[in-house]
C-alpha cells in the first residue's frame, strides 16, 4: 500500500507541502513539493502528516494516578498544570499529546506545538481530499530498552549550507539548534553515548557537518526521514482531535484492509490463503466424491440383497421398507409370530409386568385391545405398583419392545429397532 508523507508547512502562508511517496512504507518511490489539491493520491494510499521538529516541544512529566485514560478533557488538564510554568504561550492555545502506552507514576514524554497551526493544516489537507490517518512528531525521543539500556541517540544535520542546523533525538528528549552550537547540542548526551552516536546529514550539508563534528556522516535525504517518522508509534491526534481521529482511525483500517489485499508486503501471505483454501476446496470435493460413491455403494448392496433374497421383488422403490415388508408376509405365510403378534406383545408385557400389578386387585377392570401390533392395557392401578415399577419398561425396550405410560392405560408395540 502507497504511503504519502507530507510535511506540514512552518507558516500558513505556504502554499506548497513537501512529500514523499513510498510504495511499501520504507523505501522512497518519489518526493516533491505542491499544494494540497495537487498532491499524489491512489486508491490505496495512507496519509501520514509530518509535523517539523522545529514547531515541537519536548517535555517530561509524571502522570498522576486516576488520569492517564487517554483523550480525556481531565487528562488535559491535567497536563495543562503540569506543564503551565513551563511554557511561555497560554496552555489553551497549545495541543498536547503523550506518548503511546504511557503509564501513570512513571515518566511519560509528552509533545506540545500550537493548536490553531495544526488545525489549520490538516483542515487543508482534509479540504483537498486527502484524510490523515496519522499525525506523527519529524523526530521524536527514543525509547529506552527494556532492561533500561539507554539507546544509541541519532544526530540529523539539516537545513542549507548557508544555515545549517543539528537536532540531536535521545532519550533525553529532541534537541535542535544551528549547527556552530553542535558541542552544546551534544552537551547532555553521555560520555558512552557520544562516542556511539549515529549522525545522518542531508547532501547539501554532509560537508559541513563532517567539519563541525569531526566525524564521516551518513546521507539521508529529508524526505527519507519523513518515511522513517511515518512508521513512528506517536500519533499527535489527540484531545481537541480525537473525534477527527476516529475518522483517521478507520481510514487506518480501512488501508490496513487495503494492504492486506493489495499491498506488496502481504501478497506471500494472500498466495499462502489461496493455496489454503484451493486445497480445502479440492480436498472437500474429493471427499464428497467418495462419500458418494460409499453411500451408493451400500445402497446397491441393499437392493441387491433385496433382489437375491425375494427374487419376486421387481422394482425397487425403497429397500428397507421393501425388505420388512417381505419378511413380515414371510413370518405370516410360515405362521412364525413376530413382534408385532397379539402373542408375543402378551408375553413380553407378561414377563415384565411389576408383581404389584400382576395382582387380580390390580387387574381387577382390566381391559386388552389389539390393533395394528398395539396392545393396550386399560384400567392398570398404577398407585398399586413400587415407586420403582417404571423400570419394566427398560425390559420390553430390551426385548425389541416400546411401552408408555398414556394415562392408566399402558401401551405397547414393537420397537423401531427390531
Amino acid at each position: 500500500m502507497n504511503t504519502l508523507a507530507v510535511l506540514l508547512p512552518a507558516s500558513r502562508n505556504t502554499a506548497d507541502h513537501a512529500y514523499a511517496v513510498s510504495a511499501d512504507g520504507a523505501s522512497m518511490a518519489s518526493h516533491g513539493s505542491a499544494p494540497p489539491a495537487l498532491l499524489p493520491k491512489t486508491a490505496r494510499q495512507q496519509v501520514v502528516a509530518v509535523v517539523p521538529a522545529a514547531l515541537l516541544s519536548w517535555h517530561r512529566v509524571v502522570l498522576p494516578r486516576g488520569a492517564h485514560k487517554p483523550d480525556t478533557p481531565r487528562l488535559r488538564a491535567v497536563l495543562g498544570g503540569l506543564l503551565e510554568e513551563r511554557l511561555l504561550d497560554d496552555v489553551d492555545a497549545l495541543h498536547f499529546a503523550i506518548e503511546p502506552h504511557a503509564k501513570p507514576g512513571s515518566p511519560v514524554w509528552v509533545c506540545v506545538c500550537d493548536r490553531a497551526w495544526l488545525q489549520g493544516s490538516l483542515k487543508a489537507l482534509e479540504g483537498a481530499g486527502h484524510h490523515v490517518t496519522h499525525v506523527v512528531p519529524e523526530l521524536s525521543p527514543l525509547p529506552e530498552g527494556a532492561d533500561g539500556e539507554l539507546p544509541i541517540p541519532r544526530v540529523h544535520v539539516t537545513g542549507t549550507p548557508e544555515q545549517p542546523r543539528i537536532q540531536v533525538a535521545s532519550s533525553q528528549g529532541v534537541t535542535g539548534m544551528p549547527l556552530a552550537h553542535a558541542q552544546i547540542a551534544l552537551a547532555g548526551l553521555t560520555t558512552e553515548q557520544s562516542s556511539t552516536i549515529e549522525v545522518v546529514a542531508e547532501p547539501q550539508v554532509a560537508g559541513e557537518a563532517e567539519k563541525a563534528l569531526g566525524r564521516t556522516v551518513s546521507l539521508m535525504q529529508a524526505p527519507e526521514r519523513w518515511l522513517d517518522a511515518a512508521r513512528s508509534p506517536w500519533d499527535l491526534a489527540q484531545f481537541d482531535f480525537a473525534n477527527a481521529g476516529r475518522d483517521r482511525a478507520a481510514a487506518r483500517f480501512s488501508a490496513a484492509l487495503r494492504d492486506a489485499w493489495a499491498g506488496p508486503r502481504w501478497r506471500a501471505a494472500r498466495w499462502g490463503a489461496g493455496v489454503l483454501v484451493a486445497a480445502n476446496l479440492v480436498g472437500l470435493n474429493v471427499w464428497a466424491v467418495n462419500e458418494k460413491s460409499r453411500i451408493e455403494a451400500r445402497k446397491a448392496e441393499v437392493r441387491n440383497l433385496l433382489t437375491l433374497t425375494f427374487p419376486d421383488v421387481k422394482v425397487v422403490i425403497d429397500a428397507p421398507v421393501q425388505m420388512s415388508r417381505e419378511v413380515a408376509r414371510l413370518r405370516q405365510s410360515s405362521g412364525n409370530a413376530s413382534n408385532r403378534d397379539l402373542e408375543a406383545l402378551l408375553s413380553a408385557v407378561g414377563g415384565a409386568l411389576p408383581a404389584a400389578l400382576a395382582t387380580p386387585a390390580a387387574q381387577s377392570s382390566l381391559a386388552l385391545e389389539f390393533t395394528a401390533g398395539e396392545l393396550r392395557l386399560k384400567g392398570l392401578r398404577w398407585e398399586m405398583a413400587s415407586p420403582d415399577g417404571n423400570r419394566w419398561f427398560e425390559q420390553l425396550r430390551t426385548q425389541g419392545f416400546e411401552a408408555s405410560r398414556q394415562g392408566n392405560d399402558l401401551v405397547v408395540r414393537q420397537g423401531a429397532a427390531s
